[in-house]
């Protein structure tokens, strides 16, 4: 063989490599943090894959410690990893969504009438995230140019600038081309393009509102964005997310663990109602065919009871702190997080 084509196909053969075994950039994963070296998910961890919203916790800063660890690190499971140019960068459907019916049929009688942002807001836990995504999947086919799913990762070590978000949106629609590094020329070509476009944007984690007037463009462009606390913007509508109903959250608990009926309103009491805490709960619960549900119950009981003894009320200054305990969400994280430190100590 001719050395030349030898040397063609050495080269060839490198560059695939090189490619294949290219550390991602966080850049080019707008949304997704799935290849970020985390490793691959323990057998207990890739049971709530299929439940868990993208990315649902950042914006609230959390509590501290183990939990609040193992709630990024489950969140992180089922994002979905999309190419960094695609304009179609909207997360799947969660499949266990429940209820909601009457908030998606006034959110989206109030996107018809005013065209500003959506803000869905709430605490963590509540289902903003799945509410949101189901939300942008029904209105998608109306926003057919593009649409966007943007994390602005909440009040975490890292969040986004909303001139990186610019930047990515930029991406999709030029991708050959370099991303302004002047501010005033990165937002000038950003509303330039986006203009008279119809675009829908999920925007998740805002933490004041001046994040999400930046990134309005005119009413083509439709922002559904996700908060913990509700935002004073001009045009907007903002729906406050809560609890599910019982009937609603017995539905999401059957959907995944079919035999916890006998005690299902018990566990979604202690669940306060939580769509995350349910679902973890649930999926938990499927995971391990030979717990015992009663123990369950007694150690979700123990663990309430040790974040935050009954009776002792709040504060109004207890209330604002980002760092409060979440009586619903954290017990059945400190109980699946301690169980799957054993699963890894054997």
């Amino acid at each position: 063989m001719d050395l030349s084509v030898v040397l063609i196909i050495l080269i060839l053969v490198i560059l695939g490599f090189v490619v294949i075994f290219k550390k991602p950039d966080s850049n080019d994963n707008i949304g997704s943090d799935t290849n970020s070296g985390e490793g691959s998910p323990s057998k207990n961890e890739s049971s709530f894959s299929s439940i868990l919203p993208s990315s649902s916790t950042s914006a609230s800063g959390g509590s501290s410690g183990e939990g609040s660890s193992l709630l990024n690190q489950l969140s992180m499971i089922n994002a979905r990893s999309f190419p960094a140019l695609s304009k179609n960068q909207l997360p799947n459907k969660t499949p266990a969504f429940f209820g909601r019916k009457d908030a998606i049929l006034e959110v989206m009688g109030r996107s018809w009438e005013n065209g500003g942002p959506i803000c869905l807001y709430g605490e963590k836990g509540a289902g903003k995230t799945s509410l949101a995504i189901e939300l942008a999947h029904q209105l998608a086919p109306k926003y057919p140019d593009a649409q966007f799913y943007i994390d602005l990762k909440g009040v975490g070590d890292k969040p986004l600038h909303v001139n990186k978000a610019m930047g990515q949106v930029l991406r999709a629609f030029f991708p050959k081309e370099p991303i302004p590094s002047d501010p005033a020329e990165l937002v000038q070509q950003y509303e330039t393009t986006l203009k008279g476009k119809r675009v829908l944007m999920l925007v998740e984690n805002a933490t004041k509102p001046s994040q999400i007037k930046r990134l309005m463009v005119g009413k083509s462009v439709l922002i559904i964005f996700t908060a913990e606390n509700k935002f004073s913007i001009p045009g907007s509508y903002s729906k406050p997310v809560k609890e599910l109903f019982p009937d609603e959250a017995e539905l999401l608990l059957f959907f995944l663990a079919s035999n916890t009926k006998r005690w299902a309103t018990e566990i979604i009491e202690l669940c306060g109602y939580s769509p995350m805490a349910i679902a973890l709960t649930g999926s938990y619960i499927k995971a391990n065919p030979d717990l015992s549900v009663e123990t369950l119950i007694r150690e979700l009981r123990e663990e309430r009871r040790l974040l935050k003894p009954e009776g002792d009320a709040d504060s109004e200054d207890d209330k604002n702190k980002k760092e409060i305990i979440d009586r619903n969400v954290d017990p059945v994280f400190n109980i699946v997080f301690r169980d799957m430190r054993k699963e890894t100590a054997r």
